[in-house]
C-alpha cells in the first residue's frame, strides 16, 4: 500500500457525511477499529476515518463526531484532532450544523469567534484569542463568493445540548452578538489549537434558532436539511482546500 500524508483534515458535521463521497481513492477505516476512538452513537454520524484525495490535496476525514452530551469528557471527544495531527495534518475544517440567529437557512457560516454555554469542559489553549485562521477565512469567503454561494460571517454560541435552547436563551446569545448556535465545534477548534493546527470554523445553517421559526425543532429536519446543503458544500469544500495554502 502506498503510504499516506494527509496534511489536510476536515470533520464533518451532522447531515454532511455525504462528502465523503468528494474523497478519491479512498481508505475508510471504521472508528470501532481503532483503539480509544470516540465511536459516535447520536443519528447521522457514521463513525468513520476516511484518508485520500479532495482536490488533489491529501486529507484525512472524519466522518461523524462525538459529542460531550454522549456522556464523554472533553479529552474523549476530541481524541480525532490527536489522531489527525499524529497522521500529518496541520490544518483542520471543522463544520456542523446550527441554528441561525438572523442568518437564514440554507446560508454558510463562516466563524470568526466563539461563546461557551454550560458546565461542559473544554481542553486547548488558555487565553486562546484567536482560534479560527483568519486569513484562511478570508480566502474562503472569497471562494465561497465566487462559486455564488450565499455566505456570513459571525460568532457561534456551544452549548453543550443534547437539548435545543429556550427562546429566552436565544434572546440573550442574540444580544450578545452570535449569530449560530450548536453543539459541536468549539471543544474540537481549542483542541487543534493546542495542537498547533490552523483552524477554519464553518456552520451550515439549517434552521432558525429556537422561538425564531414557525414550528418545533427536531434533529431529523436538521440532517435532512444539512443533507440537502451537501451540494453547495460539495462545490465549496475542494475550494476551501485550494484556499488553505501549506
Amino acid at each position: 500500500m502506498v503510504p499516506r500524508y494527509p496534511r489536510l483534515a476536515v470533520v464533518l458535521g451532522s447531515g454532511l457525511g455525504g462528502l465523503a463521497n468528494l474523497v478519491k481513492d479512498p481508505l475508510v477505516i471504521p472508528a470501532g477499529n481503532i483503539p480509544r476512538y470516540p465511536v459516535p452513537t447520536a443519528v447521522g454520524h457514521e463513525g468513520q476515518v476516511i484518508i485520500g484525495t479532495i482536490a488533489s490535496k491529501e486529507v484525512v476525514v472524519i466522518r461523524g463526531r462525538s459529542h460531550l452530551y454522549e456522556g464523554l469528557s472533553a479529552e474523549e471527544a476530541t481524541m480525532p484532532l490527536r489522531l489527525v495531527k499524529q497522521l500529518g495534518a496541520h490544518s483542520v475544517v471543522i463544520t456542523s450544523s446550527a441554528g441561525g440567529m438572523g442568518v437564514p437557512p440554507g446560508t454558510i457560516l463562516f466563524i470568526t469567534d466563539h461563546l461557551r454555554v454550560g458546565p461542559g469542559p473544554c481542553l486547548g489553549v488558555q487565553g486562546c484569542r484567536q482560534p479560527y485562521d483568519g486569513q484562511w477565512r478570508r480566502r474562503a469567503r472569497r471562494a465561497a463568493n465566487a462559486l455564488g454561494i450565499q455566505s456570513a460571517c459571525g460568532t457561534i454560541v456551544w452549548t453543550q445540548g443534547p437539548s435545543y435552547e429556550t427562546k429566552a436563551e436565544i434572546r440573550f446569545f442574540m444580544r450578545c452578538g452570535a449569530r449560530a448556535v450548536g453543539m459541536s465545534t468549539i471543544p474540537e477548534a481549542l483542541e487543534a489549537r493546542r495542537l498547533g493546527m490552523r483552524v477554519l470554523g464553518l456552520a451550515v445553517i439549517t434552521n432558525a434558532a429556537a422561538g425564531l421559526g414557525p414550528a418545533p425543532l427536531s434533529h431529523e429536519d436538521v440532517l435532512a436539511c444539512g443533507a440537502q446543503m451537501t451540494t453547495v458544500m460539495e462545490k465549496l469544500l475542494p475550494a476551501i482546500f485550494q484556499a488553505a495554502r501549506g
